[in-house]
């Protein structure tokens, strides 16, 4: 599954600045370590290893690194050649709209959705105007939220490329296709799309479309509001976790002794945002006299 990333830089920066791993697993912390210790902030390649050890012992009380060597290394070698992706918005247009509905098929329209979504991604993530994107046929049907026999989704795609929604393009490989209809031009903008809405690109132009959705105070994706219960706040995937534990709790900071509060799934804060802000600028500073040191 393609996994969506906006302002990347800005996450990273949150995590391995201000220590923000609530949400992350060990690897992926070591994934968002290596990617500033190495594009971001890069220290001396000899160093890098045990800059990034530092950062997980910091922020994981049971972290030993004797037992991720092997990840640590394979992580710093991965993200050379990894690009980070800055992205604001993906703005879609009026006559790229105007297309879509033209199609006058709530499915046609949405996988017409879908390819615009995909392909002005990739133009965004990979900085060119392409129109390219890679996804396998499955993927774009379940984006699209549209149920299709596997051995009929290839027969019907075809409309895609007889209305003018994809073009033939045999020079990029498996799973690629190119998106016939991108707007290039400098003209009127009808929407404006963020990461959170590529969780749900379907209900993105559903609601765009014919309203009835709202955003879940958990994720930010687009959730389809319930007959009869107009109230509802939290997607499918969060409604259950926060109606049986609660929004958020409370926590007494270790430094302070100040109250603060937390999302219901979030153990291992231990300090408030200021306390938590002053203790990694103080390991920061620790760390690069360590490394200074080395040198």
């Amino acid at each position: 599954m393609i996994n969506f990333k906006f302002n990347e830089e800005r996450d990273i920066r949150n995590v391995v600045e201000f220590g923000n791993v609530n949400s992350l697993s060990i690897h992926k912390a070591i994934w968002n370590a290596a990617l500033y210790y190495t594009q971001i902030e890069p220290v001396d390649k000899k160093n890098i290893f045990n800059t990034v050890v530092k950062f997980m012992e910091q922020h994981y009380s049971d972290f030993k690194y004797e037992g991720y060597v092997r990840a640590i290394n394979k992580c710093i070698n991965d993200v050379k050649k990894y690009r980070i992706k800055n992205i604001d918005s993906i703005k879609i247009t009026k006559s790229e709209m105007n297309k879509i509905q033209s199609l006058n098929d709530i499915k046609k329209e949405k996988i017409a959705f879908v390819v615009l979504a995909l392909a002005k991604y990739f133009n965004a993530a990979y900085e060119n105007e392409k129109d390219n994107f890679y996804a396998k046929i499955s993927e774009i049907f379940k984006f699209a939220r549209i149920s299709i026999p596997v051995r009929e989704r290839d027969y019907y795609l075809r409309f895609a490329y007889e209305e003018g929604i994809l073009k033939p393009n045999y020079s990029i490989g498996n799973n690629a296709y190119t998106a016939a209809f991108v707007s290039h031009n400098d003209e009127e903008i009808v929407l404006e799309l963020n990461e959170s809405d590529y969780l749900e690109i379907a209900y993105t132009y559903l609601n765009y479309k014919n309203g009835g959705y709202k955003r879940c105070k958990a994720c930010g994706r687009w959730f389809k509001v319930s007959v009869g219960k107009p109230n509802e706040q939290y997607c499918y995937l969060h409604k259950s976790t926060y109606k049986s534990i609660g929004e958020y709790k409370t926590k007494t900071c270790i430094d302070c002794g100040k109250d603060f509060n937390v999302g219901p799934m979030n153990n291992r804060s231990c300090r408030c945002e200021e306390c938590q802000h002053e203790k990694q600028l103080e390991y920061q500073k620790e760390s690069m006299k360590k490394i200074r040191n080395v040198k």
